[in-house]
């Protein structure tokens, strides 16, 4: 038989089992067999040879498109409801630029993110075509910060100039 692990790790996870049936053993007075620490070896073995994609890596906001879903601000959250053909969907390039979709009016930008979790949008211009829907992009210049999730992204500003705060959320385009 064949194992992901060499046999120093191997006698480890023997070692580790072992020590954890003893507890059990000692705890609850059931008595484990030579089979039953090897089921649990092996069962210890596969949960930590298994790779779960992390948040970052599922989700990451370069090179995703988004749709935006809903704009909250201090009177509460709106859900976004383009009409007929319209869109808001939004795309970061890794060389910093940004194309967006605000209705029916076409949007280029740029962008940096620092620190991680704080992201800088400068230049973002739109064309001025009148659309059926509300724009919701074109003021968008200025520091945020963005969250990813299972959920979706969240860009977030807190004014402090004119305390109002506001968040865009958006759900990943597939």
């Amino acid at each position: 038989m064949i194992f992901p692990y060499s046999n120093s790790k191997l006698l480890k996870w023997y070692a580790v089992c072992h020590l954890a049936s003893s507890l059990i053993v000692f705890k609850y007075g059931v008595r484990m067999n030579g089979k039953s620490i090897w089921l649990l070896i092996m069962f210890a073995i596969l949960l930590t040879s298994c790779k779960f994609p992390t948040a970052i890596e599922r989700y990451n906001l370069i090179n995703t498109e988004w749709n935006l879903v809903e704009y909250r601000d201090d009177s509460g959250p709106q859900n976004i409801i383009p009409v007929d053909d319209e869109s808001y969907t939004i795309m970061f390039y890794e060389n910093g630029e940004i194309e967006a979709v605000d209705a029916c009016n076409h949007c280029t930008g740029y962008f940096e993110i620092l620190n991680g979790d704080s992201l800088i949008i400068d230049e973002l211009s739109c064309t001025e075509m009148a659309c059926a829907s509300e724009t919701w992009f074109s003021s968008m210049n200025g520091s945020y910060v963005y969250t990813i999730s299972w959920l979706g992204l969240n860009i977030s500003r807190d004014s402090e100039l004119d305390h109002h705060s506001y968040s865009y959320f958006f759900e990943e385009l597939r």
